[in-house]
């Protein structure tokens, strides 16, 4: 039988620097800044809507409805006919970069800033 290991400083070093990764990583969904354009993606469509005007946009896709709201400078699907309504459940979004997938619908809600074609990150 071998004696129990010792906690060291290492292992606490360890653990503190994979706890406060998993924090930040965790909570950086939630720490970006707010868009001004709504992209609707299905099909071979995409729609750009200003998140500055309220409205209300009706998509048919994939033999789907979805009703999409845009209001005070969010979006949000708040109805869809398709089967497990996830889309509905994810419910207003505002940040850059934050988006809404109606899979069976084939439908993508997604936020970016005043451009509308910001990079994620470069490559070379």
């Amino acid at each position: 039988m071998m004696p129990a290991k010792r906690i060291t400083i290492g292992d606490i070093l360890v653990l503190t620097i994979a706890f406060l990764l998993v924090v930040f990583f965790a909570l950086r969904p939630f720490s970006g800044r707010a868009g001004d354009t709504c992209i609707l993606s299905f099909g071979e469509t995409e729609k750009h809507f200003s998140l500055s005007e309220d409205r209300v946009v009706a998509i048919e896709n994939n033999g789907y409805l979805l009703t999409v709201e845009i209001r005070d400078g969010r979006a949000a699907v708040i109805s869809s006919d398709c089967p497990d309504q996830v889309c509905v459940h994810t419910g207003f979004i505002s940040k850059s970069g934050q988006a809404v997938a109606c899979i069976p619908a084939g439908v993508i809600l997604q936020i970016t800033g005043d451009t509308g074609d910001e990079e994620d990150f470069r490559v070379g």
